[in-house]
């Protein structure tokens, strides 16, 4: 199921889609997860897989107040040589050693500040100090820095979905303003 919300989050987060009615976007996130539990051959927890991205948007719905600009995006970042910081980081070889990973989710606030989004899909909630020590997450923006010279990234966003428990739709009375691609972008 994680592959699933994962690939599901995806289409959710997509920035061309980001604003448009929620019913659409959500016609479109249930298509993805139909897709993927077709290609495992696992169909019959479409019903399990809809509540949960269900839950999900009402949930978000009240509390994401950025607007997406990339999606499952590859960096790659030059390993700097700690004896010399302006050189980058080599093997016996000389060949370079680069640092590559996939970023879930890269958002943009109101403030126009950038941030990296990281889903953690899985039963169990993950506590403060480990969200706080993920040294992926770390990595993560500083690789985007080397691959988009002057761009700040302002740190990150831990996207816990936990795929047990309480379903019920988040209280009415949390809701948040929505960040517009266009609002992102003034």
């Amino acid at each position: 199921m994680p592959a699933v919300v994962k690939d599901a989050l995806a289409v959710y987060y997509y920035p061309g889609t980001w604003d448009w009615q929620p019913e659409l976007r959500r016609s479109l996130v249930h298509k993805a997860a139909s897709r993927t539990l077709q290609e495992v051959g696992a169909a019959d927890a479409l019903p399990t897989a809809t509540a949960i991205l269900d839950a999900y948007d009402a949930w978000a719905s009240t509390v994401d107040d950025f607007a997406p600009v990339r999606i499952g995006h590859d960096v790659a970042g030059l390993v700097p040589d700690p004896r010399d910081p302006e050189r980058g980081l080599t093997t016996p070889d000389g060949v370079a050693v680069i640092y590559t990973c996939r970023i879930d989710l890269l958002a943009v606030d109101a403030a126009d500040e950038y941030w990296v989004v990281r889903h953690l899909i899985g039963d169990e909630r993950q506590e403060l100090d480990a969200l706080i020590g993920d040294d992926a997450a770390v990595a993560a923006c500083w690789a985007w820095e080397q691959e988009y010279l002057g761009m700040e990234i302002s740190g990150t966003i831990h996207n816990q979905v936990r795929l047990t428990g309480s379903l019920d739709p988040p209280d009415d009375g949390a809701a948040r303003s929505r960040v517009n691609q266009s609002e992102a972008r003034d």
